[in-house]
């Protein structure tokens, strides 16, 4: 707007300057220009923004397909019109099939591995649960070992200190036993003694009188024959004979009764006199039995130190035991895996299947094909190689609806907005009127050689059959109205 100010101001000027200089000039009215009258009408004065650009299709596309190989059919040219799943193009599907198999055995293998790491993985929990129970029970009974070893140690150290003093104590013992038989024995000789010889003083006493008593039965049936006594003196020595045979049968008995009795006494004494010194060589043979003890003692300290040993041998082992549940994690990492390479396997066996359909390559939609990259037998990449972007087939773009791009000056956008109509006219079509709408205006501006401008998108419907005469590439002027 301060360009239009500027320019009427300089023509304002240069209209006053001419005045001052030729105006005051007397003019030939025979050289005066001739004029014509024209009624005047009232009405608004119409400003337009014109812009040029270059025609082309709304939708373009390349059509490429997953399946590489040769195309064995070429069913399409520039400029064919084709409708949505049309069939463009057909490629060889012997490399594709073979990439298919493959993905088909790849998710089998996959799948395989996957229940392999599965029944490894409940396998392992089992085998690793079992462990830790008897490395549990091992411990347990090796710690009950290591208590009852211990126990044992505790009675062999005590019995041990004890011995020396029991073994002192048991000797005296019998020590004190053994003279106590012999004093026995010795006063038990002394005792025998006295009665032996009563016993036989008895005897012999008996003895005697029952001489005395025959020699004076004799006598008295001597006297009695010769009438010196009588008959009763007789009978009465004959009496006194017989209690004297009695008494030396009872002395005799008393005295062999005496005998055995104290034979018997000897034999008893001499037995517990020989008891006691075997109780003394017993005593004094436990002396042994203070070394016995200290040798326990060693045996119970080993016993101990093997039970402690099995201790620690058993937490070990149980602390193995649940160091291999780490195994399980990474059995589970193994799984996790399998499971990743069988989802992988199933996209590649879908890519695969996608490959092996699109072989036959068809139209996405309803277009034109604008260009075409192959011909029959021409052998192109696939979609999916890891080393291309694919081979293009043909490009197809959708002429129902079409678009300008064209540049509008900074001064004149103010009089551009979305969804404003458009006066379009084709070089090729001059006389023939085409209707447009603005579908954007970009949000930033672009400098070039110090002047500014916008670019606006006009789009061109071209969907009705009639007036389908536009081209992409054709040159359009759009009329912002």
């Amino acid at each position: 707007m301060k360009r239009i100010i500027i320019y009427i101001v300089a023509a304002l000027a240069i209209c006053g300057a001419l005045y001052l200089t030729f105006g005051r000039k007397k003019v030939d009215p025979t050289a005066m220009t001739q004029y014509k009258l024209q009624a005047v009408e009232k009405g608004s004065v119409r400003k337009t923004v014109s812009s040029t650009g270059t025609l082309q299709p709304w939708t373009v596309v390349d059509i490429k397909s997953k399946a590489g190989g040769r195309v064995v059919a070429m069913l399409v040219d520039v400029g064919t019109p084709v409708t949505k799943g049309q069939v463009i193009a057909r490629i060889d599907p012997a490399d594709t099939l073979l990439a298919y198999d493959q993905a088909q055995s790849d998710v089998a293998s996959a799948q395989a591995r996957k229940e392999q790491n599965l029944r490894t993985h409940q396998l392992q929990i089992k085998q690793n649960r079992i462990a830790i129970a008897n490395a549990e029970a091992a411990l347990r009974s090796a710690r009950d070992g290591k208590l009852a070893a211990q126990s044992r140690l505790d009675t062999a150290r005590r019995q041990a200190k004890t011995q020396p003093t029991l073994t002192n104590t048991t000797i005296a013992q019998a020590k004190a036993s053994l003279n106590q038989a012999l004093n026995a024995r010795a006063q038990l000789d002394a005792t025998n003694k006295q009665q032996k010889a009563s016993a036989q003083s008895s005897y012999d006493s008996a003895v005697a009188n029952a001489k005395n008593a025959q020699a004076n039965l004799s006598r008295q049936k001597s006297l009695l024959a010769k009438g010196f006594v009588s008959q009763q003196a007789v009978d009465s020595a004959q009496a006194s004979h017989e209690v004297a045979q009695a008494q030396v049968e009872s002395a005799r008995v008393k005295l062999q009764t005496i005998q055995d009795e104290l034979a018997a006494t000897v034999e008893s004494a001499d037995a517990r006199v020989a008891q006691a010194r075997a109780s003394l060589e017993s005593a004094e043979a436990g002396t042994a039995d203070i070394q016995t003890r200290k040798d326990a003692v060693y045996q119970a300290e080993a016993a101990l130190r093997q039970a402690e040993a099995q201790v620690t041998q058993a937490q070990e082992s149980l602390r193995q035991a649940k160091a291999n549940l780490v195994n399980n994690e990474i059995r589970q990492l193994d799984i996790a895996t399998a499971e990743a390479t069988v989802t992988q396997s199933k996209a590649s066996l879908k890519n695969a299947t996608d490959a092996l359909d699109q072989t036959t390559v068809r139209a996405p939609s309803e277009g034109v094909i604008l260009q075409k990259y192959v011909d029959t037998g021409t052998i192109i990449t696939s979609g999916m190689s890891l080393n291309s972007t694919g081979s293009s087939i043909v490009q197809m773009g959708d002429t129902t609806r079409m678009y300008v791009d064209v540049t509008v000056d900074e001064a004149d956008i103010a009089q551009v907005d979305e969804g404003q109509k458009v006066d379009v006219t084709m070089d090729a079509y001059p006389d023939v009127p085409f209707e447009g709408v603005v579908a954007r205006i970009d949000p930033r501006a672009i400098v070039e050689s110090n002047v500014t401008t916008i670019h606006v998108r006009v789009e061109v419907d071209n969907s009705s059959p009639a007036f389908r005469l536009l081209k992409p590439g054709m040159n359009a002027t759009c009329v912002f109205i």
